[in-house]
Formats: structure tokens, C-alpha cells, sequence
């Protein structure tokens, strides 16, 4: 036995074949893969490994699928939500796994999708007055409770999730706004966590914009991109004049406008979206529509977006007037079509011909992302309602 295992070939593999081939292999499969030794174990475990995984994962099957959060209105208890979260094709929506299940009441338990990335959700819950951060992995149904903040400054706050590039890691930010014009106003500050190190930590010193509204939020590239406009600027304004950006490396705040004639044009709608890795706007008026991918944050205009698509067909604003509720608005590259979701039906545009077509009619309210397989977490705790219906009850 232990002559067949000396003469095995496999042994005989550098790592970094071992790595090449298991950067092939579903997360799950990887995931019982690190019980079989110590040196399987190892490289899989190894933070370079997974940053490779999931790479190979983006570019070869993450045009493919859709991670749909599904949320509705049971029609026996009142205040009964079930929630569903599962892996859908992207073309017509197909469900291909189901990753959770469950039934809470909506008056003793209330969950945020608060953002998504690289195969992680952050959630938040509230139960009670007890107001937890998690994250949740749901290729391989590990979760993780963030540690308490250490404080919270008061205000309206908003929590994203994205990657930092510069110090290859994971985090989570607390963004808060003080009460403008109130006697409760106070400094605005951003408390992050980062994954690598477990912690919480304040920072004091961004410029937090206040007099801003945030619209729609898309992560491309380690920044977080806001369609926004000033409230100072409101009464004149009946549409969106500029995007707000957070870099998770410097962590900083920049501000870009739109392109196109934002004063003259008063009935344009614009969406923001993911094109490929790039933020772009979907930006509709009577006369025309136009794809803009930002090339830089802050400058000028001529300086921060190149024109990717640009129509003088009527049709598409025909089309967007008719369909004022869009939302989670996904391009999907291999057909050239968007999937959006309109007062819980979800379809799919194609943006030449105009054709929709319904792919699921439903009473749900749906947040979709482009799916991602990872090993993030994969020393976290099994969550024990990923495979069945829990009574009023979540993740916790």
C-alpha cells in the first residue's frame, strides 16, 4: 500500500499544478476536497489560491448565472415574508440551485441584502432591538458574524461591502450621514472592518458627502459608484446630475458628472450598471439613448466617460416610459440583452430590436447580481437553514 502511494504520479505534481487544477473545480467539490490531507488542505486553504479560483471563475461562468434575492408576502399570516435566495441562468432566468429557504415574520425579524461581492452577501438582521452584520457564502453555505460596531455616531448611515486591491482584502464599510439642519448634527465619519484582520476601525478623516442624494449603487473595480445628485441643487433639478464614488483602497469620496445635457433634457431616465468589470450608466432621453463607460472618477466629463452604445431610435424611451420601476438592471454580454425586474415581473430587453420578454411573472421583489463561486469563508460555520424552511426564523 505504501509502495502503490510513493509510486503514485500525482505526488510527483508541483503546487502550482495542483493549484492550476483545482482553480477548475465547483467550490463545493473543493470544499470536501480539503478533508483529504493536510497538503490539499493547505492549498486550498492558501489566499492566493482562492484569489485564482475565483478569477477563473469571472471569466469563464460568471456570465452565465444570476444570484436572485427574492422576498414576498405569504398569503396565510399577516407580516409572514419568505425569502428565497437562489442560482438562476442569465438568460432566461431559470432556477438552477436553490441555495436557501425561509419563512420569518416581518414584524419580529427584518433582514437587509445589503451588497455582493466576489461570491459574498453581506446581510444585515435586526431582531428585536439587536442589529447584526454577517456575511454569507452561498456556493459553499458559510457564514460569519461580524463583531459589534464600536459605536454608532447617529444619523442615517449606509453599509456597503467591496475589495481592495491595494491590500488584497475584503471590507465592509459603515458610511454616516449626521442630522443636516437638526441640533442633533454632528461629524460625519465611516467605521470599516476589514476581513483579513477581523476588526472594526473609525475613520474621521473622509469627507462624507451630506448634501447629497444617493440613488442606485453598482461595485465595479474596488469602487462603489452612487447615481446621485445635490440637495442643494433639488428644486432645480428634476433628474440625476452626477455620480458618487467610494474607493475601498484610498478610501475617499469622488464626484463625477453624468454626461449629456443634464438642464435641457428634464425627462431623461438613467440607470446605472455593470458592463463586463466597468461601471456604466444607462442613459435614456426622447431622442436618444446612450451607454457611457466611466474611464476615471472625478475631472471632467470628456475625462471620465467614453460613449459605448448610442441610438436615435424613439422606441427605447417608448420603451423606459412605459417601465418607470426598473431596477437591478444586468447586461448580459453573451446575447446583448439587459434583465431587469419591473414590479416583481422580470424580463429581458433587447436593446436593438426592442423586444421584452417575460421570464418570471411573480409577486416577489427581487435583488439580482452577477453570480460568483468562491472559497470565502470556507473555515466559517455551516449555516444549518440553507436546505430547509425555518419557522420564523433566519440565519442567527
Amino acid at each position: 500500500m505504501e509502495e502503490e502511494r510513493v509510486n503514485n504520479p500525482a505526488d510527483k505534481l508541483l503546487p502550482e499544478l495542483w493549484m492550476e487544477i483545482f482553480s477548475k473545480l465547483p467550490a463545493k467539490t473543493l470544499l470536501k476536497s480539503r478533508s483529504v490531507s493536510k497538503f490539499w488542505r493547505s492549498l486550498i486553504d492558501n489566499p492566493g489560491f482562492i484569489s485564482m479560483h475565483i478569477t477563473h471563475f469571472k471569466n469563464n461562468s460568471s456570465k452565465h448565472f444570476v444570484l436572485s434575492y427574492e422576498t414576498r408576502n405569504t398569503m396565510w399570516i399577516l407580516n409572514e415574508l419568505e425569502l428565497n435566495i437562489r442560482v438562476r441562468t442569465m438568460g432566461k432566468f431559470r432556477k438552477r440551485e436553490e441555495i436557501l429557504e425561509t419563512i420569518f415574520l416581518s414584524s419580529e425579524y427584518h433582514i437587509d441584502y445589503k451588497g455582493y461581492v466576489d461570491g459574498l452577501i453581506l446581510f444585515g438582521q435586526l431582531i428585536g432591538d439587536k442589529y447584526d452584520l454577517f456575511l454569507f457564502n452561498p456556493s459553499i453555505r458559510k457564514r460569519m458574524l461580524l463583531p459589534q460596531i464600536p459605536f454608532c455616531p447617529g444619523g442615517r448611515a449606509d453599509t456597503v461591502i467591496g475589495f481592495d486591491p491595494v491590500i488584497n482584502d475584503y471590507k465592509v464599510v459603515m458610511i454616516f450621514f449626521p442630522f443636516v439642519l437638526s441640533e442633533l448634527e454632528g461629524p460625519a465619519s465611516i467605521l470599516v472592518y476589514e476581513l483579513g484582520t477581523g476588526c472594526w476601525r473609525v475613520n474621521v478623516g473622509v469627507e462624507v458627502p451630506i448634501m447629497w442624494y444617493f440613488g442606485d449603487k453598482v461595485l465595479a473595480r474596488g469602487v462603489m459608484h452612487w447615481i446621485s445628485f445635490s440637495l442643494d441643487e433639488r428644486p432645480l433639478r428634476t433628474n440625476y446630475t452626477h455620480i458618487v464614488s467610494f474607493d475601498f483602497g484610498s478610501e475617499t469620496f469622488s464626484y463625477t458628472e453624468l454626461p449629456g445635457d443634464r438642464w435641457d433634457d428634464k425627462d431623461k431616465f438613467t440607470w446605472p450598471f455593470l458592463l463586463g468589470d466597468q461601471f456604466a450608466v444607462l442613459d435614456v432621453a426622447r431622442a436618444s439613448a446612450c451607454i457611457w463607460v466611466m474611464k476615471n472618477c472625478g475631472g471632467s466629463r470628456m475625462e471620465a466617460w467614453s460613449k459605448w452604445y448610442h441610438t436615435t431610435d424613439s422606441d427605447t424611451y417608448k420603451f423606459f416610459l412605459e417601465h418607470k420601476a426598473v431596477k437591478n438592471l444586468i447586461y448580459i454580454e453573451s446575447i446583448h440583452k439587459f434583465l431587469l425586474e419591473v414590479d416583481g415581473v422580470v424580463k429581458s430587453y433587447d436593446l436593438e430590436s426592442h423586444k421584452m420578454k417575460n421570464l418570471e411573472v411573480t409577486d416577489c421583489r427581487y435583488v439580482m447580481d452577477p453570480y460568483v463561486e468562491s472559497l470565502l469563508l470556507c473555515k466559517g460555520l455551516n449555516d444549518q437553514f440553507s436546505t430547509k424552511i425555518m419557522e420564523y426564523g433566519g440565519f442567527g
